[in-house]
């Protein structure tokens, strides 16, 4: 698929889901947000979740709709992908082992 501007993906994912009011709803959202953010012309940095609410719900790429927050990388291949995290978030955090205490 080809890159395309944040304001053609936002309408991509409109379309895909029925619409403004239907993307509203699967985001938990007014309708107005969605409106705003399209006459805005992108989807708002925070929160960033709702970019990847989008992408979960339309299959519109996250790099698509915010390219300046997931940037495409070379994945080694020669293929360009989408980063999973914005460069400016923290890794997810692993799971500390925890210790048995001995009684």
């Amino acid at each position: 698929m080809r890159n395309m501007e944040p304001m053609e993906a936002l309408r991509l994912a409109c379309e895909r889901v029925g619409g403004v009011t239907a993307l509203a709803v699967r985001l938990g959202v007014e309708q107005p947000v969605v409106s705003n953010w399209i006459k805005r012309g992108r989807v708002p940095v925070d929160p960033v979740n709702q970019v990847l609410a989008i992408e979960r719900e339309t299959g519109v790429a996250r790099h698509d709709l915010r390219p300046d927050i997931y940037p495409l990388e070379a994945n080694g291949n020669g293929n360009e992908q989408g980063t999973d995290h914005p460069p400016h978030a923290p890794a997810p955090m692993r799971e500390a082992k925890q210790e048995k205490v001995h009684e």
